[in-house]
């Protein structure tokens, strides 16, 4: 369960900056070079948050894994 939980936090943290950046609000803070930055940093952060979600709320493995060795 700690696991889901840091995995939900942090991917409301990047949800949070994904949408300061579309806000205009992170813009104040960094110096983008030109608007496809902006857009880009946008869509990673956006996408990392919406993966750090899904992975918080994926299931445990309860089965232990073997090693390849």
């Amino acid at each position: 369960m700690k696991q889901s939980i840091k995995f939900l936090s942090f991917g409301i943290v990047f949800l949070t900056i994904a949408a300061l950046t579309a806000t205009g609000h992170v813009a104040q803070v960094i110096p983008f070079a030109g608007t496809l930055n902006e857009l880009g940093f946008f869509l990673l952060s956006g996408l990392t948050g919406i993966l750090f979600v899904l992975a918080g709320f994926s299931k445990e493995s309860n089965t232990a894994k073997e090693s390849i060795r």
